[in-house]
């Protein structure tokens, strides 16, 4: 990178001393510039702004000493990582969302926004929730207020060719599409990015699949009892069938403690519903083994930020919220009121389903209070509105109050 003078006087050349290599520029008074030069038939000149001059390239790899890291660092405008998050195909990979249960822990399934545990083992059982947001960062300048947290209650015995435990994050055609996956030889990469913490050590199965569970590829991942960030790159898939619309598009599934039915070579595209390896370890062998995920991102291409700037790459609260609401949304303490005195079909409450739905969602009523009011049901409901209503009461006024569920999860 060339040093300018700061004041340059006309006429005033620089280097004042020839460098191999380098050219010498002249300052006209506005710019430097330098010598005519021969191009063709034509002669030209050649001039350079101060500041281009002082910018760090960006078409090539740079090689930069210490003393001009910063530079560099403040001349890389924040928009590629603004990019990269809005690009992230991963549902709620930071963890934050969690409308049905909070942070109460749970065995196994829905554990929190687009995130779903599945496990068959005949002797285990894991307390699985969202971890309460971190009182110190993963290491110097890395920080996520919340995490997924999986800690084997009772121990898991070894695994039977038929047992799995995996969690999965199931990630919608459409948001997986641009991968063209089954459309060729233009299938796209895919990098995965993530913070892992494991009390014991071994390997982590790390992989995708398809909707249907049938075309997988798996990688295996060390982890350990210190966060250490893992980036793992699966080439695209030229080959399968891959949704593209508003069903499972790629399935991200982390797993351990999985029979040999699951289990597959890692590092290679096969047929069938695989999502381990022969080297896959029993993280859950002994009480309180726990294994904490953070900050997961999905992008598409080969392209991982660095561990340092993985946290900037997650969406913020208010968009993820926004995005997991897609697939679930509740309403707290609904208010239905029959009037006075009145029998027979009563009267009718309707919410405003926003953001649209991924498709029409299962509706279901929790929590209801009863005055007066024998029972309540989900009547209709497409991905734009939801409605519940009071069927029968038995005499004076009377008001229900419930929680209305709308589920359209993967």
């Amino acid at each position: 990178m060339l040093d300018f003078p700061a004041s340059p006087t006309n006429g005033q050349k620089y280097p004042a001393s020839p460098i191999a290599g380098v050219p010498v520029y002249t300052w006209d008074g506005e710019k430097w510039k330098t010598p005519s030069t021969q191009t063709g038939d034509a002669v030209s000149t050649a001039y350079v702004d101060q500041q281009d001059a002082l910018r760090v390239r960006h078409d090539a790899p740079q090689g930069l000493a210490a003393t001009n890291q910063t530079t560099g660092r403040s001349n890389v405008y924040a928009a590629p990582f603004d990019a990269l998050a809005y690009s992230g195909m991963q549902l709620n990979g930071s963890f934050e969302v969690s409308q049905s249960i909070g942070n109460t822990a749970a065995p196994g399934g829905y554990l929190m926004d687009g995130w779903l545990l599945a496990a068959s083992n005949s002797t285990g059982v894991l307390a699985c929730n969202q971890g309460a947001a971190l009182s110190s960062p993963i290491t110097a300048g890395v920080y996520f207020p919340y995490f997924l947290s999986l800690r084997a209650t009772t121990a898991f015995a070894a695994p039977t060719a038929s047992d799995y435990l995996y969690f999965t994050n199931t990630i919608e055609g459409y948001r997986a599409a641009r991968l063209c996956w089954g459309m060729g030889a233009g299938a796209v990469p895919v990098t995965i990015c993530f913070w892992v913490f494991s009390t014991v050590g071994g390997t982590l199965a790390v992989g995708v699949a398809n909707g249907a569970h049938d075309r997988s590829y798996v990688v295996d991942v060390p982890v350990t009892n210190v966060w250490q960030y893992k980036t793992v790159t699966i080439p695209g898939d030229t080959a399968g069938t891959w949704e593209r619309t508003t069903n499972a598009g790629l399935r991200l599934m982390f797993a351990a403690a999985t029979g040999t039915n699951y289990q597959t070579t890692p590092g290679a595209w096969v047929a069938g519903n695989k999502f381990a390896t022969s080297a896959t370890s029993n993280l859950f062998n002994a009480v309180n083994a726990s294994i904490y995920v953070a900050g997961v991102v999905v992008l598409p291409g080969i392209e991982a930020p660095s561990a340092a700037r993985s946290p900037f790459i997650m969406r913020p609260y208010d968009q993820e919220l926004i995005t997991c609401k897609r697939y679930y949304q509740k309403w707290t303490n609904l208010i239905i009121d029959n009037g006075y005195n009145i029998a027979g079909p009563l009267s009718y409450t309707s919410v405003q389903i926003t953001p649209e739905m991924r498709v029409a969602p299962t509706l279901y009523i929790s929590n209801i209070v009863y005055n007066n009011m024998q029972s309540v049901g989900a009547t209709s409901g497409d991905n734009k509105s939801a409605s519940i209503s009071a069927s029968t009461i038995t005499t004076g006024a009377g008001t229900t109050s419930c929680d209305l569920i709308a589920d359209a999860r993967l």
